[in-house]
C-alpha cells in the first residue's frame, strides 16, 4: 500500500499538459485525500475509553499501567 502524507507544510503543484493519453482514474485517491483534509480541518473530539493501555520501555520489564 502506498502512503500519501499531507501536513501543514505540504505543497502540491499541478501543471497542464498537451497529450492524447487518457488521464488515470483517480476518484478513489481524490476521495482519500479529501477525507484526510477534512480530518485536519475538523478534528474529532476526544472521547474517554474503558480500555487499559500499558505503557513501557521495550527494553525494560517494568511497565506502568
Amino acid at each position: 500500500m502506498d502512503v500519501f502524507v499531507l501536513n501543514a507544510s505540504t505543497n502540491l503543484a499541478f501543471e497542464p499538459t498537451n497529450t492524447g493519453m487518457e488521464p488515470p482514474e483517480n476518484a478513489e485517491a481524490v476521495a482519500y485525500i479529501q477525507e484526510k483534509i477534512d480530518l485536519l480541518r475538523n478534528r474529532p473530539s476526544i472521547q474517554p475509553s474503558d480500555d487499559l493501555y500499558i505503557v513501557g520501555d521495550a527494553a525494560d520489564d517494568q511497565f506502568i499501567a
